[in-house]
């Protein structure tokens, strides 16, 4: 066998340690890199405060209002949902996509959490970028809409939207009921608007009129999402979900027909978890709610006849949210006994002390936004 000179094997080892340097540097660089994303997203999840009453969209009724806010809280803050919800909106950049959200009060909540965890972690425009229909003496709203960062977009609450919900509310409560029916436009192949309040309306509820400059229609295009939930609301709850199924149906039907004329994303949003102690089946809801003394600690959420009717009817829609939470176990960060309710004697276990678990369904939603694509 023949020997390489001297030579040739110190230009080898040379060229061998070279590499191996640079290979080197390649590595640390890339770990730094890691480790500055990752230093970044603990940043938001730890160090950053929680929201509270100075967001305009909190809500005094709900703020560490409940038997144990400290759990409540903690579990907020230990789901991650600061960062999640973070990454989702900066995913948004560029896109100026519409976010919005549709239903009752469960998806008022999470319109809360987001939008408030958007403030606390610097995506709003500014500090008076929103507008929300207030019904005095209460601190609560029914539709609201927020402006995010130049570029990254808007997100409303429209409990109403599309004419694909109804709710029953006293009149000086009601929300927006506008003229757009999604149903009816998706049959037409036309696109889907939505009605809204303006930025420069007042921050107080008022009657929707078509001619009033304190309305909108805003235009939903295919880069934008609506997430919907149908309530648990008895009757109402079936009403809600035929129109959604009808809505989603006739969309899918357009598009595999190639009549999309640049719909929005729908989503479907998981149903509340409640923790009543005699809750049988939706029809009874609110009969056995009212006859509650105390909320249960812990339930099989597979026996939630909501839940599992959110399966029944929407679990094989390719765009659902929130379908595999277990919330069986946090029956006290319900508001409990007495504290929303005039009658102490009767507890609220369906709405949720906040900070709480609706950051978790907040958290839930987000992850949805970070799977859109143009695609979809």
């Amino acid at each position: 066998m023949t020997k390489l000179p001297k030579r040739a094997i110190k230009i080898f080892a040379f060229f061998l340690l070279v590499g191996c340097y640079i290979l080197l540097i390649d590595i640390r660089s890339s770990m730094k890199g890691i480790q500055a994303k990752t230093s970044k997203s603990l940043y938001v999840k730890n160090n950053l405060p929680t929201y509270d009453l100075s967001c305009p969209f909190a809500m005094g009724i709900y703020m560490g209002v409940g038997p144990d806010k400290e759990a409540s809280l903690k579990f907020s803050q230990e789901s991650g949902a600061q960062s999640v919800i973070a990454e989702a909106l900066e995913s948004n950049a560029a896109t100026d996509r519409k976010v919005v959200i549709v239903g009752d009060s469960h998806m008022r909540q999470i319109f809360s959490s987001l939008a408030c965890i958007a403030r606390t972690t610097g995506f709003w425009k500014d500090d008076d970028s929103y507008t929300k229909a207030v019904y005095p003496p209460r601190d609560e709203y029914n539709d609201a809409r927020l402006k995010l960062k130049e570029g990254y977009g808007e997100i409303f609450y429209a409990p109403t939207a599309g004419k694909t919900q109804q709710l029953r509310m006293a009149e000086s409560r009601d929300p927006i009921h506008g003229n757009e029916d999604w149903l009816e436009c998706c049959r037409e192949r036309k696109p889907f608007y939505l009605d809204s309040y303006t930025y420069d309306a007042a921050n107080v509820r008022d009657f929707f009129s078509e001619n009033d400059d304190r309305f909108e229609k805003v235009l939903l295009g295919k880069k934008d999402v609506v997430f919907f939930n149908a309530g648990t609301r008895g009757h109402l709850r079936t009403l809600n979900t035929e129109s959604l199924v009808a809505l989603l149906e006739c969309v899918a039907t357009a598009k595999g027909e190639g009549e999309d004329p640049g719909w929005p994303q729908l989503s479907i949003f998981t149903s509340n978890h409640h923790h009543y102690q005699n809750v049988k089946a939706p029809a009874h809801f609110h009969t056995n709610a009212g006859s509650t003394q105390s909320c249960l600690e812990e339930v099989n959420t597979e026996m939630n006849p909501f839940l599992q009717g959110d399966k029944t009817f929407f679990g094989d829609h390719p765009h659902n949210a929130g379908f595999d939470l277990d919330l069986g176990r946090t029956g006290n960060m319900h508001l409990g006994k007495g504290n929303h309710n005039t009658d102490a004697y009767v507890s609220d276990c369906a709405t949720w002390t906040m900070p709480g678990v609706p950051d978790v369904y907040a958290k839930e939603l987000a992850v949805s936004i970070l799977s859109l694509r143009p695609e979809n």
